[in-house]
């Protein structure tokens, strides 16, 4: 398969006129696509509900073992369910929504460190109809329900470039592939993409002289030039949009060559303490609405004696996170950002091999959903399942797990990817437009928005 190039794409992008509209971007704090005179249509304004979300995705073709600690687990009334007895893993109280669950203290911990990020988190328990590595592509397809650019069947899409294309007319963006930092490769319309280093990312960008007579001067005389395209073509929700996209020049001051900088500044023991910075600085810079990564919360931990593997992984992946929010927060993104971890499936909750290692679940998997638009809460529920423990259709109303409930477990899959798409502001017909099951009749429509998870 031939490989998209991250970087070279990057830099294609951005090579108009020597840099130059990379720092008139900068100057307006309007994308480049804008300048070049790609204002967003109307259609895709409209396709989303409100601001639209950047999105951080945690992916994962190992099978990682959130779904053993998380929220939704411990009280189920369910005899058998093998927890983690590692001391940094005894079970503790959260507060999700009205309610209150318990969960393994490297949760609790995360919400002492930052409750305002709890109080976004939804833990939304599903099925992906597989427990085998190599179908994390498919995972990714959506079991063969994505659709491609223009809903061809023959296209499947991995869901990380269905959110991102979605949102690049909108935010309009440097790309429209995701950036990929780290974890298992992702593909866009048929490609993969290429795994780009951090510290290499400065160089795409020029270095410029950030005078306030040289800014305000190209602010100027860009703003006018699209004021005027828009007084004789432009609709009343272009003109609105552009009033909201625009910075002041106090903002201005903000984004310059020290945020490129940054870049060159990953230098953590633990890398994904600086992917995460990367990626928030990239979100900064308008270069992709979503960016991929991994977070190690125990990995595929047949042989894991005490469990002490996925009791490491998982205080260490909940520490990220608390790196990821308070982050977010200092950059002032925390309202422009979602977070969402996901994978290829779960592992087993029943009591396996004395206890020194988890199996491969096909039956339940815990996606995290986090953000502004995101109602904290548990998804879902537990019940007995092929000599194990499973994850049970939803009710998208209540959120509950309800063996009546109007998300079959076939169709888990797919509503969690609708959720995620309504979670960055995108409208249903955004995203069932890129996810349908075939059938003797055709295409129709698969799988709904779990409005439990989603503020209203």
């Amino acid at each position: 398969m031939k490989k998209l190039t991250s970087r070279r794409a990057l830099l294609k992008a951005m090579s108009a006129q020597g840099g130059l509209w990379t720092t008139r971007s900068f100057a307006t704090g309007l994308p480049m696509g804008v300048l070049l005179g790609a204002i967003p249509s109307d259609e895709a304004i409209a396709a989303t509900i409100d601001h639209p979300q950047y999105l951080m995705m945690a992916l994962s073709h190992f099978g990682e073992p959130i779904n053993n600690n998380c929220p939704g687990v411990y009280d189920t009334g369910l005899d058998g369910v093998h927890h983690n007895t590692q001391p940094s893993m005894v079970a503790q109280n959260v507060e999700l929504g009205s309610g209150t669950y318990r969960a393994a203290k490297p949760w609790a911990d995360l919400q002492k460190s930052v409750p305002w990020a709890m109080d976004r988190m939804s833990f939304i328990h599903h099925d992906t109809r597989t427990n085998i590595h190599a179908q994390y592509s498919g995972v990714m397809k959506l079991m063969g329900s994505s659709r491609g650019p223009n809903s061809e069947t023959n296209s499947p899409e991995f869901l990380p470039s269905i959110l991102s294309a979605a949102l690049q007319p909108i935010h309009q963006t440097i790309q429209a592939p995701p950036l990929y930092l780290g974890g298992p490769e992702v593909d866009f319309e048929g490609q993969a993409i290429g795994q780009i280093n951090p510290s290499s990312m400065k160089t795409l960008f020029p270095s410029f002289n950030n005078r306030d007579q040289l800014i305000r001067e190209m602010r100027d005389a860009d703003l006018m030039a699209l004021n005027e395209q828009l007084k004789k073509t432009g609709t009343r929700k272009q003109k609105a949009w552009l009033d909201d996209q625009v910075q002041s020049l106090v903002e201005v001051r903000k984004l310059n060559e020290e945020l490129i900088a940054k870049f060159s500044e990953v230098k953590y023991e633990d890398k994904n303490l600086g992917l995460i910075d990367a990626s928030i600085i990239a979100f900064k810079l308008n270069m992709t609405s979503v960016v991929t990564l991994n977070l190690n919360f125990g990995g595929d931990n047949h042989i894991d004696p005490g469990l002490l593997d996925e009791a490491n992984g998982t205080v260490q992946s909940c520490k990220e996170m608390v790196h990821m929010f308070e982050s977010l927060k200092t950059h002032g993104m925390e309202d422009k950002v979602t977070f969402a971890a996901c994978g290829v499936f779960g592992r087993t909750l029943r009591k396996v091999k004395n206890g020194d290692g988890r199996d491969h679940n096909l039956h339940h998997h815990v996606t995290v959903l986090a953000g502004k638009n995101v109602k904290s809460g548990v998804i879902g529920g537990l019940r007995e399942f092929g000599g194990d423990f499973g994850a049970m259709p939803i009710n998208s109303t209540t959120g509950a797990g309800d063996m009546n409930g109007d998300i079959p477990l076939d169709e888990s899959l797919e509503s969690v990817a609708k959720t995620i798409g309504a979670a960055c502001g995108l409208k249903p017909y955004a995203m069932n437009r890129r996810i349908k099951r075939a059938g003797a009749d055709g295409d129709s429509n698969v799988g709904k928005i779990i409005t439990a998870a989603i503020v209203s």
